[in-house]
């Protein structure tokens, strides 16, 4: 589907064979027109198939950006692979990254045995000539590769992996999933190879990079902060409930670690608590990141419908500080796809699914929602002293902001204090009466939580300081 500015549909076309065929990724060439690429378990209609098996392989296309095919190819290997990154090179050529299971054809490599997935990364020319196919191997599994280049000399790579043989950098395992960081030539040869995460589960899903100074940003998902992790919202303020937080590695074209932290909500003891990343971008100076969520605290505002899972968008400065977030809020389900600029504007792609059936198209009570966002603060602002005891205002702030309480808060005494996201508290007053003012002058921009105490009630909102 072609859209306009306007996210107007312009056209919309097929292609594909009478099996699966899934497009991941569409790309602009050289030559101006749009590669596709993805997997197919076709071996007929548009998919070029040309080897004697048959298994879920790697499939590219290029089209017109009217959408009339111009040629196309597969490649893979006898038991199933997968792409999940792709990249146009500073030489013109294609760079991809994927995983598989296959360990013959085009993935042919030493492997450890049946089943057992590897990453694999290749090169491409624009007349889909196969130039290099580098299969990385493991004693467990290996997943989530993804590519991108930092400069006519550097590509970087990164992955999951489970595995402790010595090309993992096993001696150097830290817990059940790590992250791998790579940093190779054109030609595939390992620069910089480095091992790092925490000891838990390192659910690294993307990574972004800031091509004009070089950096690379690895965000995912995990639920303790150690090694490497030194903040984490849910450990930071309630460590014996911790959950899945949604992280954000900073590194230079070294591997070198910069900063890295981890936001989102704190475990309620609910049944299902979820917090997870789905998707990054690097825009205008910062990533943006969007996950799924079942529970609100903290760093993600209340969801109207309380249990059910929502959209939840974070906004990270270059020190990976939080800075902004917003909350895709429904009366039923919504679930986040993935993140994309237009008119030089944030968007989210998410899909809505009302119980109540009062969002319908055709027969579906689910319908898939394109948003674009102001970029600070991302739209949210609580405004309603009635559920959070007060009024802040304005917000954002400059100089000031103003508290109004609540009537039931505004009785005897109400202590309030202010936290920057790291914990660090930087204010701390009594409220007595309905109205305060606090100087705001001094604070640095970013996030802070405004917490307010009286007996054994406690409410925290959150304020942005311009």
């Amino acid at each position: 589907i072609k859209f306009d500015q306007q996210l107007d549909t312009l056209w919309t076309t097929y292609f594909g064979g009478t099996d699966f065929d899934d497009l991941e990724f569409i790309r602009e060439l050289p030559n101006g027109n749009l590669l596709l690429a993805g997997t197919t378990s076709s071996n007929d209609g548009d998919v070029w198939y040309g080897h004697t098996y048959s298994a879920q392989e790697i499939w590219m296309v290029e089209v017109t950006t009217q959408g009339q095919i111009v040629k196309g190819k597969t490649f893979g290997g006898g038991n199933g692979s997968m792409i999940q990154d792709l990249d146009i090179g500073p030489d013109g050529m294609i760079y991809m990254a994927g995983m598989t299971n296959a360990a013959d054809y085009d993935f042919t490599h030493p492997s450890f045995g049946f089943l057992n997935a590897d990453v694999w990364f290749a090169k491409y020319d624009t007349a889909f000539n196969k130039q290099w196919i580098r299969v990385l191997s493991g004693n467990d599994e290996e997943n989530m590769a993804q590519l991108k280049w930092l400069n006519p000399n550097k590509l970087a790579i990164s992955y999951l992996t489970l595995s402790t043989n010595s090309e993992m950098l096993g001696s150097q395992a830290l817990g059940e999933i790590d992250n791998m960081f790579h940093i190779v030539d054109s030609n595939g040869v390992d620069l910089v190879k480095k091992r790092f995460g925490t000891s838990r589960w390192d659910n690294q899903i993307k990574r972004q990079c800031d091509t004009a100074n070089h950096l690379v940003y690895l965000c995912g998902f995990v639920d303790t902060a150690e090694n490497d992790l030194v903040y984490m919202t849910s450990m930071n303020y309630l460590p014996q409930n911790r959950m899945d937080n949604m992280y954000v590695y900073k590194l230079d074209s070294s591997g070198n670690i910069h900063y890295v932290k981890a936001y989102g909500p704190i475990n309620q003891g609910w049944t299902q608590d979820d917090c997870t990343l789905w998707d990054a971008l690097f825009f205008k100076n910062h990533i943006y990141i969007i996950g799924e969520m079942r529970v609100w605290s903290w760093d993600v505002e209340q969801n109207i419908s309380l249990g059910l899972e929502f959209v939840w968008i974070g906004k990270i400065d270059s020190n990976c500080n939080l800075v902004a977030s917003y909350t895709v809020n429904g009366r039923g389900s919504e679930y986040p796809f993935s993140l994309f600029v237009n008119d030089n504007k944030i968007g989210c792609i998410v899909e809505s699914v009302d119980s109540n059936n009062n969002l319908k198209c055709a027969n579906n009570n689910y319908v898939y929602i394109m948003m674009t966002l102001d970029e600070s603060p991302l739209g949210f602002s609580h405004t309603d002293k009635t559920s959070f005891g007060a009024k802040i205002y304005p917000n954002p702030a400059k100089n000031e902001i103003q508290i109004e309480l609540a009537d039931k808060w505004a009785l005897g005494s109400t202590k309030i204090q202010v936290y920057e996201v790291n914990g660090n508290r930087i204010y701390k007053g009594t409220i007595k009466g309905n109205h305060y003012r606090i100087n705001t002058e001094t604070w640095p921009p970013g996030m802070y939580y405004v917490e307010k105490m009286k007996g054994s009630q406690k409410v925290i909102q959150k304020v942005i300081k311009l």
